[in-house]
């Protein structure tokens, strides 16, 4: 069997389907918590999926990074993440 490398077409397409079920995963699990445990309806959970997928594109973009975000959420609300 031939290894897979970085530069590889079966690569890309194998990272995009990961980071993708990844994706879905996380919303999913993010609505439900919003949804059933918090209480919020559909119109405003889905505001909040959309805020979290834009901050995933500046990420994505290069105009922030996670760390950026990771240090604005422990230094100003003492959020920390393992």
């Amino acid at each position: 069997m031939k290894a897979l490398l970085p530069n590889d077409s079966r690569y890309k397409r194998l990272e995009s389907d990961i980071y993708g079920k990844v994706c879905r995963f996380f919303a999913i699990v993010t609505a439900s918590v919003l949804t059933d445990k918090l209480g919020l309806n559909g119109v405003k959970t889905g505001q909040i999926l959309e805020q979290i997928q834009d901050r995933a594109d500046s990420i994505n973009a290069g105009y922030a990074s996670l760390e950026d975000f990771e240090s604005v959420l422990k230094e100003e609300y003492g959020i920390t993440f393992k």
